[in-house]
């Protein structure tokens, strides 16, 4: 039973000093027949320009054998079993070049052989070890600003605080035609220290200048915020003739756009006056933190008297 052959490999990088420079690369033997060459070294000498083999089963039958250098069949100047010596032809430059011996059974060995400095690369070594962590760098120079993100989802809107305020028993009787000023502030309910700003309705109380000393009987808003849906509800005792009764909000003493105004008719057949009322839902007033805010109401009436049981006034800050 004949084998085919197997083939092996050596890598091996050869100086002669001073003059001889060769690289000697991988190698291919057989393991097949016992006569089968083998390729163990290939030195070049370049002084003599002679390369010199090493190996084994190189002439078996002691018979000149064919060497080959790339493509150009080399004049041997000697040869053994074990060593054989041909001349190389001058002109090749630094490379890697394919070596082939067939011997005188017509067996083959390969080799490949590197001219110069460099021999082939060889496999990779394992990884060293991590080197000390060197020096920090100075800081860089800050970057530009980037640009500003997108602008968040609102949140949901909180409940919306209410303030209301209050007056009883009103009475105006001093003549047709005539204004007056009640004494209703927001957030503070009825007033009951009597007087100009008692918690009796229509008592001539204002928070505008020279009167402005009611300017405290207002709420201060602890933060910023929005004041809108104002609404009053009017409940009358008599009424003479028609008159209207007006619910103004105020901010610093200033009187805002949130007003609106109720009607009172005179009943018919001795019935009861009804109640009155308004609203001012669309208007909307902002406030900062610190701003004083109350409402105040007041009456026209054509002829007299007017008797107003109790007011109510309320509004929402957002």
């Amino acid at each position: 039973m004949i084998r085919s052959p197997q083939l092996s490999c050596t890598r091996l990088l050869v100086y002669l000093a001073p003059v001889v420079l060769a690289v000697i690369s991988t190698t291919t033997g057989a393991r097949a027949a016992s006569t089968a060459p083998a390729i163990y070294a290939a030195v070049v000498n370049t002084s003599s320009n002679h390369i010199t083999i090493a190996g084994t089963n190189l002439s078996p039958a002691r018979l000149a054998p064919k060497v080959v250098f790339a493509t150009t069949t080399l004049t041997l100047v000697s040869f053994t079993n074990q060593k054989l010596v041909a001349t190389l032809p001058i002109g090749f430059s630094a490379g890697s070049y394919s070596l082939v011996v067939v011997n005188s059974n017509s067996q083959v060995a390969t080799f490949s052989v590197t001219l110069g400095a460099v021999g082939p690369t060889g496999p990779q070594g394992p990884a060293g070890a991590t080197g000390a962590t060197g020096t920090p760098g100075a800081t860089g120079a800050t970057g530009s600003q980037g640009p500003a993100g997108p602008q968040g989802v609102p949140g949901t809107p909180g409940s919306a605080a209410i303030l209301s305020g209050f007056c009883i028993n009103g009475l105006i009787s001093s003549g047709g035609g005539t204004t007056y000023y009640s004494g209703l502030f927001t957030g503070l309910g009825g007033n009951t220290s009597g007087g100009p700003y008692g918690i009796q309705c229509f008592n001539g109380s204002s928070p505008a200048p020279p009167n402005n000393q009611n300017y405290s009987a207002g709420i201060l808003v602890p933060s910023p915020g929005t004041l809108r849906n104002l609404n009053l509800a009017v409940y009358p005792g008599t009424v003479t003739s028609p008159s209207s009764i007006q619910a103004q909000v105020w901010v610093n003493a200033v009187p805002t756009s949130l007003t609106c105004t109720g009607n009172l008719s005179v009943p018919s057949g001795g019935s009861a006056p009804s109640m009155a009322s308004c609203s001012d839902t669309v208007d909307a007033v902002s406030v900062n933190a610190g701003d004083v805010v109350l409402a105040t109401m007041t009456a026209t009436l054509t002829e007299e008297p007017l008797y107003i049981y109790s007011m109510l006034v309320s509004l929402e800050k957002q």
